[in-house]
Parts: structure tokens; sequence; C-alpha cells
């Protein structure tokens, strides 16, 4: 599916791996994931049962089909509804299901479940949702019993028979289960710049080292799929394989993002990157990918960069990745520190004399045959060598003097720097960059995309994908 292996945050999975039974609630609004989070951690179990308030058994199967491991009988219909006989062939998994009048029988069956598989290991079982099955019932049993009585029951009954119990909730507000469980995970949905985006919150495990709070998550494909924190991504550079995800539905989605994940760059257009007030150099990721895979193809680079840009780190990085290749037929970058390769250019003290020394760098590879020429360039290097007052016509002016050769213009802008709007409005693509619980993530302006997230796929070496926030 192109991602790593659909992963749970290791704090969530040591949990249950504890020597006594463990209780986790899952909660948060409808629609954020809760159930295929619930099943996910259900197939890594053994002695697994799950408990429906929602669903018939064939239904969930349709929903779900990755839960095919899990025995039909070990999917509990607990939705009190009157159950029909569709087909002679399903009739012994609906005769199975089972109607709960009341919680005493509904916790009975939990402890039954645990009696059964004691001498083989924990059970693991998924109540899918708490709210619904209680909720009919549960005025009538706490006219006669103190309220929150069946919630402790069953908590006692998760340690005493060491039975791994997840309590998926309706809704994200506080309840009595959230003081009486072991483990509580908040799950939500919000946006940001009208995208959406996941978030995952650990907000107790008892006994359990937390070492991440929050994480981003998505559902693509309908699973559970959470992004490990990334740091310090462009030491990760030199090992990385660049892949794409090429099913029908990725390729549509991620058809701007093409080119940083191997493809060919778009010939004759600009393109924008707004930097995120929190980002430092991680975007120099973007920039690095860029330059790769533009060299891979044989073809020239011209770059201006920004300050977070440490100059020797390029030479190592393409040597690591293209050893082969011979950097002064194919790179040029301009700046006022490294002079001594052939490919570095130091600067002019007129914006004139830089402009006469773009183009005939341009020209040259030109000839060489080594175009479409990708030029990067940053804003804040104009602002610090050159008169920032004049920075959009001396933009405009750069942009005039290239016309005519056939090059991709990348211009790295700051979210906070000045003509940053304007710069964006004359882009044939734009694009924003910004960091989120130290992931580094991604989304189309120009043209319009989802959210997407840089992640590290280390099955098999390490690979970088960018998937979607779904």
């Amino acid at each position: 599916m192109g991602m790593r292996n659909i992963a749970i945050p290791k704090e969530i999975l040591n949990s249950f791996t504890q020597k006594q039974g463990f209780s986790l609630l899952i909660k948060g609004d409808a629609g954020t994931g809760k159930t295929t989070l619930g099943l996910e951690i259900l197939s890594r179990m053994q002695n697994s049962y799950y408990l429906s308030s929602r669903v018939s058994p064939s239904s969930l199967y349709t929903q779900f089909p990755w839960i095919k491991d899990l025995p039909e009988e070990n999917i509990v219909d607990a939705t009190q509804i009157e159950i029909q006989y569709p087909n002679t062939s399903r009739k012994n998994a609906f005769i199975n299901a089972v109607k709960f009048r009341n919680v005493p029988d509904f916790i009975k069956l939990i402890y039954k479940k645990a009696e059964e598989v004691k001498d083989s290991g924990k059970a693991t079982i998924v109540v899918d949702s708490w709210d619904a099955i209680i909720g009919s019932i549960v005025q009538e049993w706490e006219k006669k019993n103190l309220p929150g009585s069946n919630e402790t029951i069953l908590t006692e009954i998760t340690r005493q028979m060491n039975v791994n119990l997840i309590l998926i909730a309706e809704t994200g507000e506080k309840s009595f289960l959230d003081y009486i469980v072991d483990g509580i995970v908040k799950m939500e949905k919000k946006e940001h710049e009208n995208r959406r985006i996941r978030i995952l919150t650990i907000e107790k495990l008892r006994g359990i080292k937390i070492s991440n709070y929050k994480y981003l998550y998505t559902l693509k494909d309908g699973r559970f799929y959470y992004f490990k924190p990334i740091k310090r991504l462009k030491n990760l550079l030199p090992e990385l394989q660049i892949i794409r995800d090429r099913t029908k539905e990725e390729v549509k989605i991620i058809r701007d993002f093409k080119f940083l994940t191997g493809e060919n760059l778009p010939e004759n257009s600009g393109m924008v990157f707004t930097v995120g007030k929190n980002i430092g150099n991680e975007y120099s990721l973007i920039i690095y990918l860029l330059i790769l895979n533009q060299l891979k193809n044989n073809k020239a680079v011209v770059l201006i960069p920004p300050r977070e840009i440490n100059l020797k780190d390029i030479k190592t990085i393409i040597d690591k990745k293209l050893p082969n290749l011979d950097l002064k037929d194919y790179l040029k970058i301009l700046t006022n520190g490294i002079t001594s390769s052939e490919y570095f250019m130091p600067l002019k003290d007129s914006f004139d004399e830089l402009l006469s020394d773009i183009e005939n760098t341009f020209q040259n590879f030109q000839s060489s045959n080594k175009t479409p020429i990708l030029f990067i360039y940053a804003v804040d290097f104009f602002e610090d060598f050159y008169d920032s007052k004049n920075f959009l016509k001396n933009f405009l002016a750069l942009s005039s003097k290239l016309r005519n050769i056939k090059h991709t213009e990348v211009i790295f802008i700051k979210e906070f720097q000045k003509y940053r709007e304007r710069i964006s409005n004359t882009a044939t693509n734009s694009f924003k960059l910004f960091k989120f619980q130290n992931n580094l993530l991604i989304f189309g302006k120009i043209p319009s995309t989802n959210l997407f997230c840089f992640d590290i796929d280390e099955t098999h070496g390490k690979k970088l994908n960018l998937i979607p926030i779904l």
C-alpha cells in the first residue's frame, strides 16, 4: 500500500504486554477512527474477541476486509436487534449471535471468554461501543445499583481475570470511565488551513513510559497508520530510497508532489514553497530531494541557497547518492561562503552583476543540452545580500532575464516575509510546508490538495513516502 507496516504507537502496544490485564478507553467523536484502531490492536493479539453494538459480523468483514483472520465466532453481535437468517450458509453464525437484556449478562460473557482461554494466554476483548451496549439499560440497572457499578465491575474483571479490555466510547467527553480505566487514548479530527488533520493523544497509560503524548495519524485505505516523529531528516537522506505510492487514487491526490518522489519536474513552471514559522532547517530536505532528482536525470541545477543550508552537506549527500557524477558539469551554487570547488561561484556586489552571472550560467547549461535547468533560490538570500526594498523589482527582473531559457524556478519564502502573497500568486504551483508534533507536512495551495506527511519506512532499508492524511 506504499506505506511501512501498519503501525500502532509502541506505548499503546506495550500496555497490553504487562503481567496484569489492562483496560484501555478509546474515545473520540464519530469518524475519528476509533473502531479502526480497536481492530488494529485486536489483530495483533491472541485470543481476540470483538463485541459489537454497531454492525453484524458480515458487515464488519465487508467494511474491514483485513480482519479476515479473526474467526467469525469471535465476533459477537450485541446489537440487540431481531436477527433474520438471509441464507443457510451463515445460519450458524447468526445463531451464535448474542442479544443482551441486561448488563450483568453482558459482564458474564466477558468473564466466560476470559475463563475459556486462561490456560493459553490473555483474552483481548474490544467492546464497541460501550455507550450503545449499556445505553438502553443503564437507567434500569442504576436504579438498583450505584452509578458506575458496571464500569467498576468490568475493570475489576480485567485485573482479576488477566483480561485486556478495550472500551470504545462514542464521544471524546470525560466520563466515569476516565477515572477507573488503566489507559485513555483520545482521537480527534481537526482542521489546518481548511484541511483535515488527525491527532491521537495518549492521556494516560498506567505502568507505561510515554515517550510521545501526541501523534498524527491517517486512515488511508481504511487502516490506522500513525506517523513517527522525524528528527534531523536531512541526516537520513544519504540512506533513503525515494519511492512513490503508485495506486490510482494516490497518483490523483499526489499529482503535484510527484517531483519530490522521483518524477521529472514540469518545464517552464514556477513553484513557490512557503515555509512555516516553526520550521528550522527541516525544509532543506525538499531542496536536497529536488537537486538529487534533477541530477539523476542528467539535468543542470543552479542554486542560491537559503540561510539554513549547509553547503558542505550538499556535496556529501550527492557523492553518496550519485558517486559517478561530475558535479562541475551539472551544478552551480552561488554563495559568499565556500568558493574552492569548481561548482561554487562567488557572489557579486551588485544585483546587476548577479543577473549577468546567472544568465551566463544558464546559457552554458543550455548549450550543453542540460535543460530544463532547475533554478532554486531563497528570498532571504536577497534580503541578506541585496537591497530588500527593491526585492520585488529584482525578482521580476530575474524572471524576465530567464524567460527564454527552459527552466523550472523554485522559490522558498518564509511565512513572515514581505511579498509572500504576491510572489505565491505569480507561481504555477504553490505549496505550504509546516511542522506539527515533530512531523514535516506539506500541502498544495495552487492547486489545492490534502495534507501530506513525510514518513520514513524502515521495513526494508529506509524509504521516503509522502502519505495523505485522510
